[in-house]
């Protein structure tokens, strides 16, 4: 019996592995990975390089990266028959390019199929969606997803995020910063802290009557820096998954 059961294991294992090399497009684990073939991903300065790793199979490679915290991609290159180099990688921006000896997979989540792929910075994942929505209903769209509308809280999260949409041109991006009219002061969506960074784009913020949601404008010369307008107009807009 105890050797039945070693078998009906191995099995188990075998069968979990077999998905990653038939298959371009694959769950596992309720995660959805995608194969591209001859193919790797270099992130720009080497940035979200998160390790090297030696397995026995890609499907290894793969696993390990479902198991590291942050992993989004991975480049599996076949050394021998039964030596795979796995370099597990963040969601960054970057490149991808030609290798006949490698295979580049990638992760879709936390994200909806959006805009672009999503970016990791500083143990946040950030998820653009082309909506449009209002700022209210983008909101909502984002707590649907356990996320929040993006919070910049630093001048470096500012200029990561200015980077990534200078990169893909892009238009006017809703985030999570909200001006109370009662009161006066701004408050982040999702947060309690007190706001004490803003990057206002020429001459805003204007703070006219219903102009209290905070957006990054791509107007003119604002090279989304913020902008505020109205909460009904329908933009683009960032999620915010925090990573706990």
């Amino acid at each position: 019996m105890a050797k039945l059961d070693d078998l009906i294991k191995t099995c188990k294992i075998l069968f979990a592995f077999i998905p990653f090399v038939l298959t371009d497009i694959t769950t596992f684990n309720g995660k959805t990975f995608i194969r591209e073939k001859k193919t790797v991903f270099i992130s720009d300065n080497n940035l979200g390089h998160l390790g090297t790793l030696e397995r026995s199979s890609h499907s290894e490679c793969v696993i390990a990266c479902l198991n590291t915290k942050r992993c989004g991609h991975t480049n599996v290159k076949q050394m021998t028959e039964t030596t795979f180099i796995c370099d597990l990688l963040e969601w960054v921006i970057g490149e991808k390019s030609h290798m006949d000896d490698a295979d580049h997979y990638y992760v879709r989540e936390p994200c909806e199929i959006g805009l672009y792929a999503p970016y990791s910075y500083n143990g946040s994942m950030y998820c653009f969606y082309p909506g449009p929505l209002s700022w209210w209903d983008a909101e909502l769209k984002c707590q649907e997803h356990g996320a929040y509308l993006a919070a910049i809280e630093t001048e470096e999260e500012q200029h990561a995020l200015q980077s990534y949409l200078r990169r893909h041109g892009t238009g006017d991006m809703n985030i999570g910063l909200r001006r109370d009219e009662d009161t006066g002061i701004y408050h982040w969506s999702g947060l309690s802290d007190t706001v004490t960074y803003f990057s206002w784009a020429g001459v805003n913020p204007g703070e006219r009557d219903g102009e209290s949601c905070v957006m990054l404008s791509n107007y003119w010369h604002n090279d989304y820096n913020w902008a505020d307008w109205y909460c009904s107009v329908r933009n683009g807009f960032i999620c915010e998954h925090k990573d706990n």
